[in-house]
């Protein structure tokens, strides 16, 4: 069981002793590699104004859509009396 639990730090010291086994680290890129340049961009197309015009409308939907969702959940909550907002002071209770 000792051995077992001992036998990869053993491997680890033997390796950093063993004279032949250097690592050598090589930072060096592939032989088909190509520097990247300017060129290698991708090049817009079309209109910025009808991408920027579809865009806003696709997120002013998605707004006006979130605020109807919460409109209707607070009217809900508060017409069938499931909280109380405390609009007003509560009255107090007769003794």
């Amino acid at each position: 069981m000792l051995f077992r639990l001992t036998r990869p730090a053993l491997k680890t010291i033997v390796a950093w002793n063993d004279v032949a086994c250097v690592r050598a680290r090589q930072y060096h890129p592939p032989a088909a590699f190509k520097q990247p340049t300017m060129d290698d961009l991708p090049v817009p197309q079309g209109s910025w104004q009808a991408a920027y015009d579809a865009k806003q409308r696709k997120y002013n939907i998605q707004l006006i859509s979130g605020i109807l969702v919460f409109a209707f959940t607070v009217g809900f909550v508060a017409k069938s009396d499931m909280i109380d907002f405390n609009f007003s002071r509560p009255e107090l209770p007769t003794e």
